[in-house]
């Protein structure tokens, strides 16, 4: 134990109260106290209630999270914690715990990007080789990374209206399905055929690496208002899922022609979905294509855990600080 580097991460973006400890390559823990049936009730997140929610549990998960690694917190070397993006009320209170445990512990505190966090959950258990790109798709993001290296990442496309889990979440609240609905509407796509012509947006056309979803939200709003009662939902369901799906596997494709990388990473909550593993598997070729294990799809602090000690190791490797004493 004591030879490795042990990092605690915090995570608290959203909606799941998480923290994690992870020692060299090893996750040690992974506790996330989610919100879902809290916010279920009206069909989102509700931002004050998700903040008074992680002030409630942040004490208990950062214990638990401890207790399950079997280390006790004068083991751990630094912390990492999500300073952005996210919601502002619940990115506050992760940042106040961690830092205040780095000032009682006296070890180093690390920053960690969210978006970044996610392509990094695909290297808890695998090796990135560089340069790769990076896809990040969530509720909140549908974002593509350049990544030359370790730490570097540049953003080479984004979405010009809704992220492609916000697009999930709203079909299915015009479906009558719940929240949070991608991993319903993954679920019932199953059982249904694509008899529906929902419209591929003008964007799927051109040449950029960018997405647009709420024209497809909007012709399913629009779809089942006038149908009303004789909408088939399963095959609702598939028809949606598979034009959204065509959609970033062009992308991925179109980015893949321009940057001729080794490796394609791929993360966040959408990347759990069985339609677009499949056809990642079936169609995208001549590069390795690293997906996270399920439990570090969604937002976790395994991932920012992962990240904080990749961080930890480039500034040590340096020697740009004082492991002791210095606050990044």
């Amino acid at each position: 134990m004591h030879n490795k580097l042990t990092v605690l991460g915090i995570e608290t973006s959203c909606d799941d109260t998480c923290a994690s400890v992870m020692s060299g390559d090893s996750v040690l823990s992974n506790v996330i106290s989610s919100q879902c049936d809290f916010h279920n009730i009206y069909g989102g997140i509700v931002p004050e209630m998700a903040s008074r929610l992680h002030v409630q549990k942040i004490d208990l998960v950062i214990k638990k999270a401890v207790s399950e690694a079997k280390i006790n917190f004068q083991e751990l070397d630094c912390i990492a914690y999500t300073e952005e993006p996210g919601l502002s009320g619940s990115l506050f209170v992760g940042k106040v715990a961690a830092q205040t445990l780095s000032l009682l512990l006296q070890i180093p505190l690390i920053k960690i990007n969210h978006l970044h966090g996610h392509i990094f959950s695909a290297a808890i258990n695998n090796k990135f080789s560089y340069p790769l790109i990076g896809l990040v798709i969530s509720g909140g993001h549908s974002n593509f990374y350049y990544c030359e290296d370790s730490l570097l990442f540049t953003q080479i496309g984004t979405t010009y209206d809704d992220a492609i889990g916000e697009c999930y979440d709203k079909v299915a609240r015009i479906l009558g399905l719940g929240y949070p609905g991608g991993p319903i509407i993954d679920k019932l796509a199953k059982k249904g055929v694509c008899r529906y012509k929902v419209p591929m947006p003008d964007l799927y056309h051109d040449q950029t690496f960018n997405f647009s979803f709420s024209g497809i939200k909007s012709w399913v709003y629009n779809f089942v208002k006038k149908r009303k009662k004789t909408i088939n939902v399963p095959d609702m369901c598939a028809s949606f899922q598979h034009v959204v799906v065509e959609l970033v596997i062009k992308k991925i494709k179109l980015v893949l022609k321009e940057y001729k990388v080794s490796q394609f990473v791929i993360g966040g909550g959408v990347s759990c979905n069985s339609e677009l593993r499949r056809r990642l598997i079936e169609e995208i070729k001549n590069v390795d294509i690293l997906i996270p294990e399920i439990p570090y799809t969604t937002d976790n602090a395994a991932m920012i855990a992962r990240m904080g000690s990749e961080i930890f190791s480039e500034k040590k490797k340096e020697k740009l600080w004082e492991i002791k004493t210095t606050v990044l």
